[in-house]
């Protein structure tokens, strides 16, 4: 059993990020300022201790350049990526799969990597992006929260807490607690769930995100939310175990870019006709950036 507090996976935001790429258009007449130029749109995550990086490349037209054996393939795409540390490039592999151009490469993603990306194809410019693989991010629990989380409807109870010690390079985060709950249930069968809860911050849909430019950060859940998981788990179980689990998901620049600009503006009255164009990759469009997870886990029943 599983149960939600209006709250995505931090897989499932990182797999929005590479879903918003669809341009967006308006019945208002297009009056270009400039002359169109065709070009590659890269869009990649660089995620900590990931041993492969995928690629996923497009282009700014519905019609290819090149000769290719369907309407979406990119012929004659290519890609190499290079440890800046060492210089060892990596050749990356060409995959096209239900209308999909992904260029993929076995890679080890260690912490502080600089990594420098090429891509090209016939007829268009060779594009590059440059990024650092984001180090750990460090989960401090307040003095006070282990005791909170065993007990939360103790008298006179403050709100759980948590200290964040980002990477330098973080730009936004994403803090989750869970609560995962095994064992025998009260009709005597197994029985797992996980509760999901989302942090303060988090006053609306628009703010999955917390921007917090590098600076060590604290965040704190709701104390009443939390009661009422850690009472529904309980529930659950005639005999078993409870885990608290603290995730922590650290975004670069680029990927916070992406990710606000393509959400708009974070309030529900303002209208929006036209959405500028983000990319941090030289000669296309798209985006090339770094995330990275990290997990604090606190048994907190029995």
């Amino acid at each position: 059993m599983r149960s939600c507090i209006n709250v995505p996976s931090l897989s499932c935001l990182l797999s929005s990020l590479l879903i918003l790429v669809t341009l967006q258009s308006c019945n208002s007449p297009f009056h270009p300022e400039q002359d169109y130029k065709p070009e590659l749109v890269v869009y990649g995550i660089a995620f900590r201790g990931d041993s492969t990086l995928a690629i996923r490349v497009d282009t700014n037209s519905k019609t290819q350049l090149s000769d290719s054996s369907s309407s979406g393939e990119i012929a004659g795409l290519h890609g190499i990526i290079v440890n800046e540390l060492n210089l060892d490039t990596l050749s990356l592999s060409r995959e096209y799969d239900n209308g999909l151009n992904v260029l993929v490469g076995k890679i080890y993603l260690a912490s502080k990597t600089p990594l420098f990306l090429q891509v090209g194809a016939p007829g268009y410019s060779t594009c590059s992006a440059s990024l650092t693989v984001l180090d750990s991010g460090l989960i401090y629990p307040a003095y006070f929260t282990t005791d909170v989380l065993r007990d939360p409807t103790g008298p006179g109870q403050p709100a759980p807490q948590f200290t964040i010690y980002p990477s330098s390079r973080t730009t936004a985060i994403r803090l989750t607690l869970s609560l995962i709950y095994q064992g025998i249930g009260n009709k005597g069968l197994p029985v797992s769930g996980e509760i999901d809860l989302n942090p303060s911050y988090q006053s609306d849909t628009t703010s999955y995100l917390l921007l917090i430019n590098g600076a060590t950060t604290g965040v704190d859940f709701n104390l009443s939310d939390y009661s009422y998981a850690y009472s529904e788990a309980v529930g659950e179980l005639n005999s078993g175990t409870i885990t608290a689990v603290v995730r922590l998901l650290q975004i670069d620049a680029p990927l916070y870019d992406f990710y606000s600009i393509s959400n708009g503006f974070n309030d529900p009255l303002t209208m929006r006709t036209e959405k500028p164009v983000y990319t941090n990759v030289t000669n296309g469009l798209g985006f090339f950036g770094s995330a990275a997870e990290d997990s604090l886990a606190i048994q907190v029943y029995p």
